[in-house]
C-alpha cells in the first residue's frame, strides 16, 4: 500500500508543478494581453485624430484645386488680353507710320 501512496503522492506533485507552470504561463499571457490592449488604445486615439484631420485635408485639396483653376483662368485671360493689346498696339503704331514686325 505504501507503494501506491508514493505513486499517488508523486502524481499529485506532478499535477501541482504543472498547475504552477500553467499559472505562470497564464500570468505572462495576461500581461501580454494588457500590453496589446494598451497599444490598441493608442491606435484608437490615432484613428480619432485621422478622422478629425481627413475632412480638413479634403477641404484644403478642394480649395487648392479651386485656386489652381482660378490661376489657370487668370493666365488664359491675361494671355488673351496681352495678345489683344499687342494686336491693337501694332495697329495703332502702323497708323502713325511705325511698322513693327
Amino acid at each position: 500500500m505504501t507503494g501506491k501512496l508514493d505513486e499517488i503522492s508523486a502524481a499529485i506533485g506532478e499535477l501541482r508543478a504543472k498547475a504552477d507552470s500553467n499559472a505562470r504561463s497564464a500570468s505572462r499571457i495576461f500581461d501580454k494581453l494588457d500590453e496589446i490592449s494598451g497599444q490598441l488604445a493608442g491606435v484608437a486615439a490615432v484613428k480619432e485624430s485621422v478622422d478629425r484631420i481627413e475632412p480638413l485635408v479634403d477641404k484644403h485639396e478642394r480649395e487648392r484645386n479651386t485656386g489652381r483653376g482660378v490661376l489657370i483662368g487668370l493666365s488664359i485671360a491675361s494671355g488673351s488680353a496681352g495678345a489683344t493689346l499687342a494686336t491693337f498696339g501694332k495697329a495703332a503704331l502702323k497708323k502713325i507710320g511705325i511698322d513693327i514686325l
